[in-house]
């Protein structure tokens, strides 16, 4: 919240909040591994659905954007998995076919296990950055590339069962290939990487411990 008003007064006095918004529905085929960190101890699919949102002021440098995702693998040890941030942006750079911004924001991770009932959270601080940019920059051609770049330095930990865990960090990476197909709606395809890094403590035996979701994305967006 604090970040959204500081965001807010960087308005010149008596400007409005014009919003460039774009919508995205995506699907990720991830597999889901839990490791020391590596090799992985048991490992499985666990695809689902998310949504993204980013609001981009068109005043200001400043930017917004939530995401979130719904993971599920029925019968498995952990059978639901969802990945939420919220960010607050800083865009830069003067090329006109191309964008680039930090951010920093708020993210969750959360597990649980529908029959047994184990699961846990982790949360924190969301560092990092973002590009966009169309591959033909005189003429654009309507294809373009985009990808993030995130990191958590310290993410608290609460698995009931193991609660003497000590905090850890968490990184995330999404790089995307799309094409726009005219009216503001585009499809792109690509790969992303969520990990959850844990040191060595009670439940997390050395070298510690490691969560990772990874896997191709398929994704409709639409820009307004």
């Amino acid at each position: 919240m604090l970040l959204l008003l500081i965001a807010g007064l960087s308005l010149p006095a008596g400007a409005q909040m014009s919003l460039q918004h774009t919508f995205s529905l995506r699907y990720w085929g991830s597999q889901f591994s839990f490791g020391n960190p590596s090799p992985a101890v048991f490992w499985y699919n666990q695809p689902g659905w998310g949504l993204s949102y980013r609001g981009d002021t068109v005043a200001t440098p400043w930017s917004f954007s939530a995401s979130y995702d719904r993971l599920s693998a029925g019968g498995m040890f952990w059978e639901t998995a969802s990945l939420f941030n919220g960010n607050v942006h800083y865009r830069f750079g003067t090329m006109p076919n191309t964008r680039f911004s930090v951010f920093a924001g708020y993210g969750r991770m959360s597990l649980s296990d529908t029959a047994g009932g184990q699961g846990g959270t982790g949360a924190g601080l969301r560092l990092g950055g973002d590009f966009f940019t169309y591959l033909q920059q005189q003429q654009p051609s309507g294809w373009y590339a985009t990808g993030e770049f995130a990191w958590g330095p310290s993410w608290n930990s609460s698995f009931p069962a193991f609660p003497s865990l000590a905090n850890g960090n968490s990184s995330e990476y999404k790089f995307a290939l799309g094409h726009e197909f005219g009216q503001g709606m585009a499809a792109q395809v690509g790969w992303r990487s969520f990990n959850w890094n844990i040191p060595t403590s009670p439940g997390c035996v050395d070298p510690g411990c490691q969560f990772r979701w990874s896997g191709w994305t398929l994704e409709m967006v639409m820009r307004r």
